[in-house]
């Protein structure tokens, strides 16, 4: 282990803080991991970084995210989608994308989500940000979207009951469920329809998830072909959208 490297390293972190701070810049860290790893979190992978009162016991942080690097004033934690810095000497929390083709969104200052760059393309309206699948080498059978909008709805279940009912559904079929960096339970209803014509079947889901004293509903649509490595890949690629949602407050 390099203690030598990483005292160097907190005090250039210390000495140059000031100065970072002063141009209005994000604050860097460049740390070696306990397997010997370089990371580097610097303006081009960070996505969020946020005075924290107390920020060691910092609730953004997930359950799943794990120590990888030594520290004193400076906590260095990675899960599957991020790298997190915890940094006591100036309660400043930090996170950082692990993936260089990913790109960030943030719903409400309140919702974070990252997504593979060349598989979506995003718009954004003054209510909701979407997610169009538009992979260049992925012929996909039809739509593939997915929706984010925060409304304001303290309880996610309440919210997805009511809007099951207008579109005349069955409540009984909503399904609990955890997920990745969100505090709370969220929700989700689904429906199927399939052309015995074309062959193709459209999923489409309804999610409810908490967010502070808020909501996010997420409305996806997956058209599914015969294809099964078409699918796989364009499944991937939501799955990695659906692991790295983060509740910032």
């Amino acid at each position: 282990m390099k203690t030598k490297k990483l005292a160097a390293i907190a005090f250039a972190l210390l000495a140059t803080f000031g100065a970072n701070a002063m141009a209005n810049d994000n604050v860097k860290y460049e740390f070696e991991t306990f397997s010997g790893k370089n990371v580097s979190i610097c303006n081009t992978n960070i996505c969020y970084q946020q005075s924290v009162e107390n920020v060691l016991e910092s609730q953004v942080v997930p359950a799943d995210a794990e120590v990888i690097a030594p520290g004193r004033d400076f906590v260095y934690l990675e899960n599957a989608n991020y790298y997190f810095v915890q940094d006591a000497a100036h309660s400043l929390l930090t996170v950082a994308r692990k993936n260089m083709y990913t790109e960030t969104a943030i719903l409400g200052n309140t919702f974070m989500l990252s997504y593979m760059s060349p598989s979506f393309t995003k718009f954004v309206d003054s209510k909701s940000v979407i997610l169009s699948y538009t992979r260049k080498d992925i012929q996909a059978a039809g739509s593939n979207f997915a929706m984010f909008t925060m409304v304001d709805e303290p309880s996610s279940k309440t919210y997805l009951e009511r809007k099951v009912t207008e579109m005349g559904g069955a409540k009984e079929n909503i399904i609990a469920t955890s997920m990745s960096g969100v505090k709370g339970m969220a929700y989700t209803y689904q429906t199927i329809s399939e052309s015995k014509e074309s062959g193709l079947k459209v999923v489409s889901v309804l999610y409810a998830v908490p967010c502070g004293q808020k909501t996010v509903e997420i409305e996806v649509v997956r058209t599914v072909g015969p294809d099964d490595g078409t699918e796989y890949a364009i499944d991937a690629d939501f799955e990695h959208l659906f692991q790295s949602f983060l509740t910032l407050k």
